[in-house]
C-alpha cells in the first residue's frame, strides 16, 4: 500500500469516527427537541380541546337563549290572543250571564 492509500483510509476512519461522535453527542439534543416536540403537541391537543369546548358551550347557549327569546314572544302572543278572546267573549255573550 502508498502512502496515499494509506492518508484515505486513515481519513475515511476519522471521517467514521467524527460522525459517530456527532450522533453521540447529538443524542440528548435530540431528546430535548422530542420531548419539546412532544409538549407542543399536548399542547396543541389541549388548546384544540379547550376551544371545541368552548365552541360547544357558545352554541349551547345560544341554543338555550333562542328558544328562551322565542318563548317569551310566544307566550306574550298567547297571553295577547288570550285577553283578546276575553274582551271579544264580553262584548258578544249574552247579556246578563255574567251576573
Amino acid at each position: 500500500m502508498n502512502s496515499l492509500q494509506l492518508r484515505k483510509q486513515y481519513l475515511i476512519a476519522e471521517s467514521e469516527l467524527n460522525r459517530v461522535r456527532l450522533v453521540q453527542e447529538s443524542q440528548p439534543l435530540v431528546a430535548v427537541v422530542h420531548a419539546l416536540a412532544q409538549r407542543a403537541r399536548s399542547a396543541s391537543l389541549l388548546a384544540t380541546v379547550v376551544v371545541s369546548l368552548v365552541a360547544g358551550l357558545v352554541c349551547y347557549r345560544r341554543n338555550q337563549a333562542a328558544p328562551a327569546a322565542g318563548n317569551n314572544s310566544g307566550w306574550r302572543k298567547i297571553w295577547s290572543g288570550a285577553q283578546w278572546l276575553v274582551s271579544l267573549w264580553a262584548q258578544l255573550r249574552p247579556p246578563g250571564a255574567g251576573t
